[in-house]
């Protein structure tokens, strides 16, 4: 940040009584002397320029200047002047030429001000943010390695709070979650299930009826899992299978088996997305019969 070669900067900062990293005078005095450095310069610049023009106009003269009577001969291009005169005002030129010199330097000196203003505020900006920044630095130093592991284990205490709120949250919540689906596979079982006062009854209504019902049914993942039920009527009756209300194909993973007034449904693996309300569903001609159940998964981990 330091021109070496300004002389009145280098020399007011080699003052006795300065010291390393700190500027001795104002920037409004740096500036005032820099001012008067460079019209100085100036000054004497203009100086020597007047005096060289000087010169050279002498020498023109001379050689316009006849050897015989020494009369200043007329060129073409000074159609328009008087004889023996030449209307050429040397001191108003050099002045307009001075004037125009010293705008163009004061508009010059004028944004070379501008700049080192944006540049100095600048460089306060970042000072005090370095201030700001060690400041910070030094409170955390004055902490021991007790208070920062403290610190460290009041923040473990807070996470694994949370951490625990959420998991008591979730299991509440799949608490009500199976709750909920227990009480509608009651209410579907009471609605769909025909009752009758006894087995004679339903003989001779010859309508489905369930002689072994659907019952609840909890597996770990992945192991088989068989629905069995016992169905009479009079004509046989149609008998499907139901999970979360959509009929179930015969196929690989959901597979029939019918032994008589026995019917199952085999799943020879079970995903947790098997997991909801399965239905057994018997049809014919004189009615319409149903029972239902749900199928828990558990997980591996659980159990562990």
């Amino acid at each position: 940040l330091i021109d070496e070669d300004d002389e009145v900067l280098m020399a007011l900062l080699n003052l006795e009584g300065s010291k390393p990293g700190k500027i001795c005078v104002s920037f409004e005095d740096l500036e005032r002397q820099r001012r008067e450095e460079e019209q100085r310069k100036a000054e004497e610049e203009a100086k020597r320029r007047l005096e060289e023009e000087k010169r050279l106009f002498a020498e023109a003269r001379k050689s316009m200047v006849l050897e015989d009577d020494e009369v200043m001969v007329k060129s073409e291009s000074q159609e328009a002047l008087h004889p023996r005169k030449l209307e050429i005002n040397f001191e108003e030129l050099l002045k307009e030429k001075e004037e125009a010199e010293r705008r163009r330097k004061a508009e010059e000196r004028k944004q070379k001000l501008e700049q080192e203003k944006e540049a100095f505020e600048q460089l306060r900006k970042e000072m005090g943010e370095a201030k700001n920044l060690k400041s910070k630095f030094e409170k955390i130093k004055q902490l021991t390695e007790e208070e920062i592991q403290k610190k460290i284990e009041m923040e473990r205490e807070r996470r694994k709070a949370i951490d625990d709120e959420i998991k008591q949250r979730e299991a509440e919540r799949a608490h009500e979650v199976k709750g909920f689906k227990c009480c509608m596979s009651n209410l579907l079982l009471f609605c769909r299930t025909y009752t009758y006062e006894d087995e004679e009854d339903h003989a001779r209504s010859g309508a489905p009826w369930f002689k072994k019902a659907l019952k609840n049914q909890s597996v770990v993942d992945s192991e088989p899992v068989r629905f069995t039920v016992k169905i009479t009527g009079e004509p046989k009756p149609e008998v499907t299978w139901w999970f979360e209300g959509e009929m179930l194909q015969d196929c690989e993973d959901y597979q029939y088996i019918e032994r008589g007034e026995t019917y199952c449904l085999y799943l020879p693996e079970t995903f947790p997305e098997d997991e909801g309300e399965y239905m057994c569903k018997a049809v014919n001609s004189r009615g319409t019969a149903a029972s239902t159940c749900i199928l828990t998964i558990e997980s591996k981990t659980t159990l562990v």
